[in-house]
C-alpha cells in the first residue's frame, strides 16, 4: 500500500504544477478620450483713420516772398489785376471761336475766317485738357479780389482799362491809318492810269483795301480776341489817365494747377495702427503680401506767382511766389477690412484623434494580455510569463493616461482687403483712361463725370487756398 502511494505522489505533483488556477491581476482602468479644444473665433481687426490736412510752411511762403523796405498799403487803395499770358491766349482762342461759330465756316469773308482758324489753332496748346488750369484761374482771380479787399484794397474792375485802351489804340492809329489808306489809293490810281491794271482788278483792290482798314478800325489796331491788358507798359498809362486811374496793378505772372508724383503713405507709421501693429506682428506681413501697407495716394498742385506795381513810379513794391499741394487743403480718410483666423484647426484635431485612437488600441491590447492570463489549465510558468507581460501593458497604458499630449499651438492667418481711401483722387494716366473709356457706356460716362466733378471741386480749393495765402502777404498799414 505504501508502494502505491509513493509512486502516485510524483504524478499527482505533476498534475497540480500544469494547472494552477488563475491568477487575480488588476483590472484595466477605464479609458476617458480627450476632447479637441474649441478653435478661437474669427477676430475682426478693421480699423480707419485719417490723415489730416498739413498747414503751409509759414517759413516757406515768407522766403519766397519780398517788398520794398518799410512799404505798406494804405487804407482804400485802387488796384487792377492783370491776368497771366496763358490766361489771356485762352480767353483770346474763346474769343475766336466764338465768331468762327457766328460766322459760319464757309460763308461770308472766306479768307478772315480761314485766318482766325489758323489763329485759334495757333493758340490751342493741344493735347489733353483735363487739367487745364484756365478754368480755375476765374475761381483763383475771385479769391485773389477777395483777399484784396480784405485788405482794403478797392478792385478795380479791368474791363474799365481795356474800354480805355482800345480808345488809345483807336486814336494812335487813326492818323496813321490815314496817311496809310492814302498812300495804297494813291497808288492803285498810278497803276491804273499807267494801264497796268485793268478796271476790274482796280475795283477789287480797292475793296481789299478798304476791307484791311476797316478790320483794324473795329479791333482796334489788333486782330479780334486780343485781351486788351497784353502790354503791362499800357495798362500803366491806361491806370495813370482819365476817371479810372488805380493805384496799383497786380501783375499775375503765372498760375497753374496740374499733377504731381504720388504720394505714399506708410500705414505702419500711423499712430492709429501701430498698437494694433504690435499686438499682431505678423499683420503687417500680410498686409505687405497683398500690397496693403502703403497707400499711393495722387496728387496735384497750384502755383501762383505775382507782383505789385506802382503806378505812379511804376517800380515793384512787393513780389511773391507760392505753391500748395494736396495734402495741404484736404484730410485723407482711410478704412482697413482686416481679420485674424485660425488655420490650422484640422492639425490640432488630428492630434486629439492619433492621441484618442493610441489610448483605444493601448486599451485593447492591454485587456487582451490581462485576458490572456485568465486561461485555465496553463502551465505555470507561461502563466507566470503572461502576467508579467500584461502588467507591463497596463504600466504602460497608465502612463500613456497621465500624459496629456503636445498639441500644436493654434495658428492664425490674417485676410487684409485693400485700403479704401476717401477722397480718393486718380492719377494723371488713370484720368485720362476714364475720358476716354467716357463714350463706351453711360456707366463708364457717368463714372467719369463724377471723378472730373470730384477733381474739379479739388483743384478749385488749391486755386483758392494758394491765391489767399499769397496775397496775404502784400503789407498794408496797421
Amino acid at each position: 500500500m505504501k508502494k502505491l502511494f509513493f509512486t502516485l505522489l510524483p504524478t499527482i505533483i505533476l498534475i497540480y504544477g500544469c494547472s494552477s488556477k488563475p491568477p487575480k491581476i488588476e483590472a484595466t482602468p477605464a479609458v476617458s478620450l480627450m476632447n479637441a479644444p474649441q478653435a478661437p473665433a474669427n477676430e475682426n481687426l478693421s480699423a480707419s483713420f485719417k490723415i489730416y490736412k498739413t498747414p503751409t510752411s509759414v517759413e516757406e511762403l515768407q522766403e519766397n516772398v519780398i517788398s520794398r523796405k518799410n512799404f505798406r498799403v494804405k487804407d482804400n487803395a485802387k488796384v487792377v489785376i492783370s491776368v497771366p499770358v496763358e490766361q489771356q491766349r485762352q480767353e483770346q482762342k474763346r474769343a475766336l471761336d466764338n465768331k468762327i461759330r457766328q460766322s459760319g465756316y464757309g460763308s461770308g469773308n472766306k479768307t478772315q475766317t480761314q485766318k482766325d482758324l489758323e489763329k485759334s489753332s495757333q493758340l490751342d496748346q493741344g493735347g489733353d485738357t483735363t487739367f487745364s488750369t484756365a478754368e480755375y484761374f476765374n475761381k483763383a482771380e475771385q479769391q485773389i479780389e477777395k483777399s484784396l479787399l480784405r485788405k482794403n484794397f478797392i478792385v478795380m474792375d479791368r474791363s474799365k482799362f481795356e474800354a480805355k485802351l482800345r480808345d488809345r489804340r483807336e486814336k494812335d492809329r487813326g492818323s496813321s491809318d490815314s496817311e496809310a489808306r492814302q498812300s495804297e489809293i494813291n497808288n492803285i490810281e498810278e497803276l491804273s492810269l499807267a494801264k497796268r491794271i485793268t478796271s476790274k482788278e482796280k475795283t477789287k483792290m480797292l475793296q481789299e483795301m478798304e476791307n484791311k482798314y476797316g478790320t483794324r478800325s473795329k479791333s482796334g489796331g489788333r486782330e479780334a480776341g486780343v485781351n486788351e491788358l497784353v502790354d503791362i507798359s499800357e495798362l500803366i498809362r491806361a491806370a495813370q489817365e482819365g476817371k479810372n486811374q488805380a493805384d496799383y496793378i497786380l501783375q499775375v505772372n503765372s498760375f497753374d494747377i496740374g499733377p504731381i508724383s504720388d504720394r505714399q503713405l506708410y500705414i505702419s507709421e500711423q499712430p492709429k495702427i501701430q498698437p494694433l501693429l504690435l499686438e499682431h506682428p505678423a499683420l503687417i506681413d500680410a498686409m505687405d503680401t497683398v500690397g496693403a501697407a502703403t497707400i499711393v495716394q495722387p496728387g496735384y498742385f497750384g502755383y501762383l506767382n505775382a507782383k505789385l506795381i506802382d503806378v505812379k513810379t511804376g517800380s515793384i513794391v512787393w513780389v511773391g511766389e507760392h505753391r500748395v499741394e494736396s495734402e495741404n487743403v484736404t484730410d485723407i480718410n482711410v478704412s482697413l477690412t482686416m481679420s485674424r483666423q485660425v488655420d490650422n484647426e484640422s492639425q490640432v484635431q488630428g492630434a486629439v484623434k492619433s492621441y484618442n485612437y493610441s489610448l483605444n488600441q493601448q486599451e485593447r491590447a492591454t485587456k487582451q494580455a490581462g485576458a490572456s492570463t485568465q486561461v485555465q489549465g496553463l502551465d505555470n510558468d507561461v502563466q507566470m510569463q503572461r502576467v508579467t507581460h500584461y502588467n507591463k501593458m497596463l504600466a504602460n497604458f497608465k502612463r500613456l493616461l497621465s500624459l496629456q499630449p503636445q498639441l500644436p499651438e493654434w495658428h492664425y492667418t490674417f485676410n487684409v482687403a485693400q485700403p479704401v481711401i476717401k477722397p480718393s483722387f486718380p492719377s494723371e494716366f488713370t484720368l485720362r483712361n476714364l475720358e476716354r473709356e467716357s463714350n463706351k457706356s453711360q456707366q463708364k460716362h457717368s463714372q467719369y463725370l463724377r471723378v472730373k466733378d470730384r477733381m474739379g471741386r479739388h483743384q478749385t480749393n488749391l486755386a483758392k487756398l494758394v491765391s489767399k495765402e499769397l496775397i496775404a502777404t502784400i503789407p498794408v498799414m496797421d
